[in-house]
Formats: structure tokens, sequence, C-alpha cells
């Protein structure tokens, strides 16, 4: 009876042993897929803020449209710009917009 029961505190201390290490690995993960996702949010912020600057400055030299950066990369690998323009009246993006286009990019790449 007693060697039943130090067998069954063993396998429950294993078990536990187990289940913590199993536990850790799932953090450990966790916290790398929210670094990335933080990483991947402050190149989209980054980009917009590029994209913004481009665009304020496009507005207020009208007499120049050809000095707005133009990226012509249909791959969607290097951009947050669509194929649709998604520019509103003002001549701007809102974050919705770009987030959506990205999000977008992101499905037709796993798609093919």
């Amino acid at each position: 009876m007693v060697d039943a029961l130090r067998q069954a505190a063993t396998n429950h201390t294993e078990h536990m042993q187990l289940v913590q290490t199993a536990h850790e690995a799932t953090l450990e993960y966790h916290k790398t897929a929210q670094h990335t996702r933080e990483l991947e949010l402050l190149k989209l912020r980054t980009q917009l803020a590029h994209y913004e600057r481009s665009m304020t400055f496009a507005v207020a030299n009208k007499a120049r449209p050809n000095s707005i950066p133009v990226n012509n990369n249909t791959d969607m690998s290097n951009t947050i710009s669509g194929s649709g323009n998604g520019i509103s009246e003002d001549g701007r993006r809102t974050i919705e917009d770009v987030l959506t286009s990205h999000a977008k990019a992101q499905q037709e790449r796993h798609v093919k």
C-alpha cells in the first residue's frame, strides 16, 4: 500500500513536471508570437508614417505631381499598398485602409 502511494506521488510529480515544461514552452511561443506581431506593427506604422509624409508633400506641392513616390511592386512582399488605391478624397489613406490591404495581401500570399 505504501509503495503504491509512493509510486502515485512519483507519477504525479513527473506528470506535473511535464505539464510545467509544456506550459513554459507555450508561454515562450506566445511571447515570441506577440513580439513578432509588435515588430510587424512597428514596421506598418513606419511605412504609414513614410506614406503620409509623402502624401503631405504631394498635396503641398500640387504643381509637381510626379514627386509622389510610386511603388509598382505587385507581389506585395515589401509594401502595404494594395492594387486598389484606398485613398480618401483628401489624398490620405486611413490606418484601417492600410491594415486591411495588408491583411488581404497576407491572405493572398497564403492562398498561393
